[in-house]
């Protein structure tokens, strides 16, 4: 008897490839119907849909309730392929279409608690970015050196929040200046020229957000000196304990740990499928 040949594994790069598709696409209709799309409706839905098509790899500790201007950070990541460890922090910010500018995006509260919170903790501080516009896109760059231009890439983007803060501080907040500093968010776990040699999830993650932090050349004339990414062999001790805890007491343990993870609305650990 013949034996059926198994269907492959969906990849991370290829949920995050049809996740980004998707933001844009919803964000096209919502625009059309006049309706709302929320940043916090868009995050949870962007988590929920990268958690369902990996449940085995993708584990979700919901720590804070999300409340606009109070939240550090959306999301806290640490990506793993069992033996070396990345962490991210993470705002989501959404596109206003009719002004193509992130409106939201505020230096003195939420801007500065993300790039205090990833200083203390040793970690890459990121901006991820909603957006669909009916621009033109010749006035949008590409940074993406290892697939062409595809514009529903753009749905959902992702930039280095030091670099973010340059383009702010110097008047910016429009869709085509930080496209400039931005990648498409299958970049982050797909890029084998971004990443580091080793292909791994966390090296490739490491590369690429060292590789974000560099592109604040394109807003600064001379760069700034910050610590970049770096592979760790554990992650920190907070989420060594969460995931060995039981999950019926993690609830409990998520309110001991609220103060030494900080105001996070929710850390993911994402391991990388044997696979990939």
């Amino acid at each position: 008897m013949a034996r059926i040949p198994r269907l492959p594994s969906r990849t991370l790069c290829d949920t995050f490839e049809s996740e980004s598709k998707k933001v844009w696409l919803n964000l096209e209709s919502a625009l059309q119907f006049g309706l709302s799309r929320s940043e916090e409706t868009i995050t949870e839905n962007l988590l929920y849909n990268i958690q369902t098509a990996h449940s085995r790899e993708v584990i979700t500790f919901q720590l804070n309730k999300y409340e606009e201007g109070t939240i550090g950070a959306d999301w806290e990541w640490w990506l793993t392929n069992g033996s070396k460890w990345v962490g991210l922090l993470i705002q989501a910010k959404k596109l206003n279409p009719k002004t193509n500018k992130y409106s939201k995006i505020v230096y003195k509260t939420q801007m500065s608690d993300l790039l205090q919170w990833a200083r203390k903790k040793g970690i890459s501080p990121l901006y991820f970015f909603y957006n669909f516009t009916k621009a033109s896109p010749k006035g949008i760059a590409w940074n993406c050196g290892s697939t062409p231009f595809d514009q529903s890439q753009l749905g959902c983007t992702v930039a280095h929040a030091a670099a973010v803060e340059s383009v702010v501080n110097a008047g910016g907040r429009g869709f085509s200046k930080m496209s400039n500093i931005s990648l498409p968010m299958k970049c982050l776990v797909c890029c084998s020229i971004l990443g580091d040699p080793d292909g791994s999830l966390p090296g490739t993650v490491n590369g690429v957000t060292n590789a974000l932090e560099r592109l604040i050349q394109m807003v600064e004339s001379d760069l700034r000196v910050i610590e970049p990414n770096r592979l760790r062999d554990e992650p920190p001790g907070y989420v060594r304990r969460l995931l060995s805890a039981p999950e019926e007491e993690r609830g409990t343990l998520i309110e001991q740990l609220k103060g030494e993870v900080g105001p996070i609305g929710e850390l993911v650990v994402i391991k990388q499928s044997v696979d990939e």
